[in-house]
């Protein structure tokens, strides 16, 4: 559980740094349930105000030039 929220601590201050230097509009945050579980909590601050869809999906494993057909439903908002 410890290694858990630091990873997640890690991953929050990660977004957060590339957020602010990012022209990006909206944030789509993949991670496994129980994940975005921990990770939402977390989530502050400028980040807090981003549009943002989470993806309750485990993708390890997956190619990643497979990973764009497993967000076709939500890059169509």
């Amino acid at each position: 559980e410890q290694a858990r929220q630091r990873f997640s601590q890690h991953v929050i201050e990660t977004l957060e740094r590339e957020w602010q230097r990012a022209a990006a509009d909206h944030l789509i945050l993949a991670a496994p349930a129980k994940m975005l579980g921990v990770l939402r909590p977390q989530i502050k601050d400028g980040l807090a105000e981003a549009p943002r869809t989470d993806v309750a999906k485990t993708l390890t494993g997956i190619p990643l030039q497979d990973l764009p057909g497993h967000f076709e439903d939500v890059l169509k908002l």
